[in-house]
């Protein structure tokens, strides 16, 4: 069996602009040709003229691909990954401030409740020994008040004296004060107005209390058991109100000119791949964390069929900008050096690189601001190897059977 095999093997030098040459001029790189071709460096990155000089054997080896970018009208996005939150305000601890324990349990987790609707039924002697209190202040307030019209009617008449009639004034003052603190150390129990008129009215003692929700939502945690003891340091209940959520992300603190309140963010999550979800920016950090150079911002939107759980990741995207004619390039054909990003374009089989500008992103394209002019072709695929090439590696060698 008859074959050829030639081997390709190139050496490529890059020359760097030299620090200590008296002139600062960039030196032309030098070319060596092995086999049946060469490939050649010239210039520098530095004095931005630097090219690429390769055999198309060589350009098929490293499989080198170009495009021609794309002008058009483009929204230009600010992107950052987030967490959904539920807003402090829309939640509510329940507990109750005395030892008590549970009698009954009218809602459970998960169940949807309003303000005001009842969720436990307590047993507690603290609450006896009150409610033993107020009566007991009720009676004397209305006797107080009784003995205070007597004295007054008295004396309209001429039979009593302004000195009982201040006494009974005073009486009456020191009781009812004493009456209406009672009842308002029942009412922040959690005694409506409307039982305690039933209980001064019925002179009935019963050691029990209605534990209410303090706001309408979802109960999301409950511990209560019942015979269990309440604890008056730890929540038995946690209710939060899911209707309205906040998602809260991190911008780095160059992007933030970029933002602003009331801007439009669209919220996703992995949950439900290719649903938005609308929000509205509410909320944009005052203090850059030193760590990461970053401002926590937040978004605020209605949580429509209760999809949006708190905790969950989300994605937040911000259009912030909108290009008519903007250059974009895959994201891919940039390079990034560090301190600068560069592409390689193709001029007709000799490659140039160049530095460029990079502005927002766009569906995986990148806004090209400086360092290429439009109908220019972009090296997509291959360009490492061209990059490898600018650093002065040796290109991989290549086979023709």
């Amino acid at each position: 069996m008859k074959y050829k095999t030639f081997i390709i093997s190139m050496a490529c030098f890059l020359m760097i602009l030299s620090n200590n040459c008296g002139t600062g001029e960039a030196q032309i790189g030098a070319e060596r040709a092995v086999g049946t071709g060469a490939v050649v460096v010239k210039g520098s990155l530095e004095s931005g003229n630097l090219t690429i000089n390769m055999p198309q054997v060589m350009q098929e080896s490293a499989a080198i691909k170009t495009i021609v970018p794309n002008v058009g009208g483009a929204q230009m996005r600010l992107q950052a990954m987030g967490k959904v939150l539920t807003p402090k305000k829309a939640r509510a601890l329940v507990g109750f401030s005395c030892p008590a324990r549970i009698r009954t349990i009218h809602k459970t987790l998960g169940n949807m409740v309003r303000k005001g609707d009842v969720l436990l039924t307590l047993e507690c002697r603290e609450v006896g020994d009150l409610l033993s209190e107020y009566i007991e202040a009720f009676e004397e307030s209305e006797l107080a008040s009784r003995d205070l019209e007597r004295e007054e009617g008295l004396y309209k008449k001429d039979i009593g004296s302004k000195k009982e009639i201040l006494q009974a004034r005073a009486r009456a003052k020191i009781a009812v004060s004493q009456f209406n603190a009672l009842k308002e150390k029942l009412r922040l129990m959690g005694f409506s107005p409307r039982e305690l008129a039933h209980i001064g009215k019925t002179r009935s003692v019963i050691p029990r209390i209605s534990l209410k929700a303090p706001i309408g939502g979802r109960i999301i945690k409950n511990d209560a058991l019942i015979g269990g003891m309440i604890d008056p340091a730890q929540p038995v209940m946690e209710i939060a109100d899911l209707g309205r959520l906040l998602v809260e992300a991190h911008i780095f603190e160059n992007d933030l000119a970029l933002v602003r309140m009331g801007q439009a963010v669209q919220v996703s999550v992995p949950a439900y791949p290719g649903e938005i979800f609308p929000a509205k920016l509410h909320y944009i950090g005052d203090v850059v964390e030193q760590e990461t150079r970053t401002i926590a911002i937040r978004a605020e939107l209605y949580n429509r069929d209760n999809k949006l759980k708190p905790g969950m990741f989300a994605g937040f995207d911000i259009q912030v900008a909108k290009r008519e004619k903007a250059l974009l390039v895959p994201k891919k054909a940039v390079l990034d050096l560090g301190d600068k990003r560069i592409l390689f374009v193709n001029l007709g089989g000799e490659f140039s690189c160049r530095e460029v500008v990079v502005g927002y992103e766009h569906n995986g394209d990148l806004e090209i601001l400086s360092g290429l002019k439009p109908g220019e072709r972009v090296v997509v695929e291959g360009h490492y190897q061209l990059k490898s090439i600018m650093a002065g590696d040796k290109p991989a060698s290549a086979h023709v059977h």
